[in-house]
């Protein structure tokens, strides 16, 4: 009876797992974002952002190492735009259905005016996000997904930020 519980369970594990176990991939993706800011009144805005790295891929782990762009512009007459350069790492859990979470550290720069002084806020400066995501992953090729994050940029200065949340959906190939 053991015996067969385990044959069963390496059955399920070789279906459920479709690429062979430590396979060593590489992921090219994209994200259309919705952004949400209060700097101090609140505005919204879209954004988008390309993404690669490499993937080890473990059953029921996904561990990616990556670098990207983003573009990020809100609406309204005083709105800045954000440009960033980062690289960091995406943890996924699971085979079809994989939730993850997610952080990058870079150089961001911020282009607009101050909505409240109406004075030039241009800057370049450290900037960050963390996130979670759900991705699904019915074609072992690709894979779709959600996801919301926390994201800053510094000022040069100490005691001013540009924080934002952002939703968005993302694909990924995989190769």
């Amino acid at each position: 009876m053991c015996w067969s519980a385990v044959g069963v369970a390496l059955a399920v594990l070789g279906v459920v797992t479709p690429r062979a176990a430590l396979a060593d991939e590489f992921s090219i993706g994209g994200d259309l974002d919705y952004v949400r800011a209060r700097d101090p009144a609140p505005m919204s805005g879209a954004g988008f952002g390309i993404r690669l790295g490499p993937r080890l891929h473990v059953p029921f782990l996904v561990t990616a190492p990556e670098i990207g762009v983003n573009y990020l512009h809100l609406a309204g007459d005083r709105a800045p735009t954000l440009y960033r350069g980062t690289a960091g790492l995406r943890i996924g859990v699971g085979e079809i259905l994989r939730p993850g979470v997610f952080g990058h550290l870079g150089i961001g720069r911020l282009d607009g005016v101050d909505g409240s002084q109406g004075a030039d806020r241009t800057r370049t400066a450290f900037t960050w996000d963390a996130g979670v995501s759900l991705d699904v992953t019915f074609i072992p090729i690709v894979d779709v997904g959600a996801h919301a994050s926390w994201g800053s940029i510094l000022a040069p200065n100490a005691g001013s930020e540009f924080g934002w949340l952002m939703l968005g959906l993302h694909a990924a190939v995989i190769f």
